[in-house]
Formats: structure tokens, sequence, C-alpha cells
């Protein structure tokens, strides 16, 4: 199932922003939902609203379609992400709908829909950029000849590795655990 407002695909749109490996899946989400709102043709912030959670269901209902196709190990991880990032987009558009209504900016419904596209690109712009800046921070944490012990697998600690190892010329070794029941490591 896809939710489409004006021909405007919100799962495709997820799954195109998922290609995009320095995306996390609540990232992904949040950019779809956030493409979804700008090609919204919603009149009122009631219809809005409703086509908002149509778009949000159809999201949250992805999960059980790629289960029932290939049953990837790590599905509940995924699961999890997809709910995380729904449930952050929705709660980002409750918060600015009321923030907006008590604003002495507050007017029409598309005066709304304005102030909200342009934080949301605000919050997306600062998302690209967080992984770099953990990498700066936590590498200064990383020190020469240091031993450094990880649990499992993640963007971040990979940026935070590499930034030590190959901006900041840092030699150290790295042991990686294995973690049960999926191996991941």
């Amino acid at each position: 199932m896809s939710c489409t407002n004006n021909n405007y695909d919100v799962v495709s749109a997820y799954k195109t922003s998922l290609n995009d490996t320095e995306l996390s899946t609540p990232v992904a989400i949040f950019k779809a939902l956030t493409d979804f709102v700008q090609h919204s043709t919603a009149p009122t912030m009631s219809e809005f609203m409703q086509t908002l959670e149509k778009a949000a269901q159809a999201i949250r209902q992805e999960p059980q379609v790629i289960a029932a196709a290939d049953k990837p190990k790590n599905q509940h991880k995924a699961a999890i992400a997809i709910l995380a990032g729904v449930d952050l987009f929705m709660r980002f558009v409750t918060r600015n709908s009321h923030d907006f209504s008590l604003s002495e900016e507050a007017g029409s419904f598309e005066d709304f829909k304005e102030n909200l596209l342009s934080r949301a690109a605000l919050i997306l712009e600062k998302a690209s950029c967080a992984r770099e800046k953990a990498a700066e921070i936590g590498a200064q944490f990383v020190h020469d000849n240091a031993v450094v012990l990880v649990q499992g697998y993640s963007r971040v600690i990979m940026s935070v590795l590499y930034y030590a190892a190959n901006v900041q010329n840092k030699r150290f070794k790295v042991y990686v655990t294995e973690g049960r029941p999926n191996s991941d490591g």
C-alpha cells in the first residue's frame, strides 16, 4: 500500500531516500514525509492531518511488506527505526502547529505549511552534518596506539574511527565483538 497525494508516492520516496547510505532510516522517513507535505494540496489543517496520517500509516506498514517478501535477519531493527522516524515527524508537525498557532506570525494554512517546511529543511540540514560533527568530536577520544573495543556496527562509530585514522593520522587497533543472535559486529 502506498499513500499518494496528487501522484506523490510517499513510500517510493522513502525507499528512494534509503538508497542513500548516508541517511539513517528515521532521517529518510523525515525527508519523505517533508516532501509529502511539500506536495500536499490539502486546503485545510484537518484534511492535511488526515492525509499526513495516511502517509505515515503507509510507511509504518512497510516493514510487514518487506518481512513477507524476504524476512531479513535485522527486520526488528528496521521496524523500530521506521516507527521512530514516523513518530518523530508526527510529533514535529504537532508541535509546530501548536507553536505556530500561538505565534504572532500565525496566519493562513499556507503560512503554516511554509513555516513547517522551512523548519523541516533546517532539521534535515543539521541531520546531514551530525555524523561529521560526531566524528570530529569523537576522534578526540581515540589516542595514538590505543585499543578500541566496538560492539556491533554503527555508521557514527565508523566515521569516528575513519576520522581519527585518515584525518588525524592516528594509529590504533580495533576489536569488534560479535553480538547474538544475529552475529552483528
